[in-house]
């Protein structure tokens, strides 16, 4: 059994508990881009719960309990990381509330106590619910969000992205005016913490894929290609069709691959694929902070291999993929020694994205029963 928990407004009997597991599958098709915002902080397998909360002035809760229809679930699922937490509930508080009645789903994903202590400060303030996911993994925990979800939109944040005021009303605009479409991109911009260091502030435009940008200027439809995916810091999509596509295990950070990320990439592609549309909405702002760890040449390389492992070519011989990788990384190191950081950059990406692809054959070769492309 793997219990979940929710605990919602006025009128709650106390904790309900949950003991299925969300549904997970579906057929996704391959990434052709990356840069999901990984991160690499050390997890703790532990989860204490259940925790109720008592929260008051909750929109959407009737008299009595009855609650009111959903426009909006806002959507964010953390892993002990409590202070930033705080930040992000805190610029929820703040913002401009919507017309119609919307929930907070926070998922605890293999969290410690802290992470409920900061949450439950929230509850007098916001239509809070909290979840718990035992299973560590990203996709875990956004899969159940799915399941507690009750409102028509699920609004996707980071629990490192604080919102603008006018986000909310933001998306409910966009869903409203755009009711054919069914996901939504926002705005999502880099804050550095500590600033960036001068070689980075002098690349900056060269690696803001990394780093999970998005600046959208007009209210276009995106083709989910390269830069034009929404990320999973700042995007919504119509809860109906998010059913349909669950968020894939092997993909999303995870205890064992820090770095790895696309799960939502992989859904947003999938529903396009399938004929759903999205539409971007450049009011939709977040700014998503980037800690100093993540401010350094061996982030940059571990993020961008990460991508590469996903992106394995099964076809190609690993002399092949070795000799590339080769070839790639004396490119970065020569231009490194050389050049400016806004040409280095870019070399440094395709060496990282290089031998990641040819970890991830040397590893398919391994476990092949009769070993070939050597």
């Amino acid at each position: 059994m793997q219990p979940g928990m929710t605990a919602r407004g006025p009128g709650s009997s106390g904790v309900e508990q949950r003991t299925e597991n969300p549904r997970v599958g579906g057929s996704i098709p391959p990434l052709g881009t990356i840069f999901a915002d990984p991160l690499s902080r050390k997890r703790d397998r532990r989860c204490v719960g259940p925790v109720k909360l008592s929260p008051a002035n909750v929109a959407g809760v009737r008299a009595g309990g009855d609650v009111a229809h959903l426009l909006q679930t806002i959507a964010i699922c953390t892993h002990d990381r409590p202070d930033l937490l705080g930040q992000c509930l805190d610029a929820l508080a703040a913002a401009d509330r919507p017309d119609a009645p919307f929930e907070v789903i926070v998922v605890a994903n293999a969290c410690r106590q802290d992470t409920f202590e900061v949450a439950r400060r929230f509850a007098p303030v916001l239509p809070l619910v909290l979840a718990t996911e035992p299973r560590p993994g990203l996709s875990h925990a956004r899969n159940r969000a799915v399941k507690e979800a009750r409102g028509d939109l699920i609004v996707w944040l980071d629990d490192d992205a604080l919102v603008g005021p006018g986000l909310l009303r933001a998306y409910e605009t966009a869903t409203q005016i755009f009711s054919a479409d069914a996901i939504f991109g926002g705005t999502i911009l880099p804050v550095f913490e500590q600033g960036p260091p001068d070689w980075l502030a002098a690349g900056l435009d060269e690696v803001e894929a990394v780093y999970a940008v998005r600046r959208p200027d007009t209210a276009s439809v995106f083709n989910g290609i390269g830069l034009d995916t929404p990320f999973g810091a700042n995007f919504a999509i119509r809860t109906a069709v998010q059913r349909l596509f669950p968020f894939d295990p092997a993909l999303g950070r995870r205890p064992d691959d820090a770095h790895s990320g696309g799960e939502e990439v992989a859904v947003i592609r999938a529903a396009l694929a399938a004929g759903h549309t999205g539409r971007w909405v450049p009011g939709a702002v977040v700014d998503h902070l980037i800690d100093p760890s993540r401010q350094t040449e061996a982030w940059i390389w571990s993020h961008c291999s990460a991508f590469g492992r996903v992106q394995a070519e099964p076809r190609l011989p690993v002399a092949w993929l070795r000799l590339r990788a080769m070839r790639h990384r004396w490119k970065y190191l020569d231009a490194r020694r050389k050049l400016p950081a806004a040409e280095w950059l870019p070399l440094l990406i395709k060496a990282a994205i290089a031998a990641g692809r040819l970890e991830a054959r040397k590893a398919a070769v391994s476990r092949a029963p009769h070993p070939a492309g050597r």
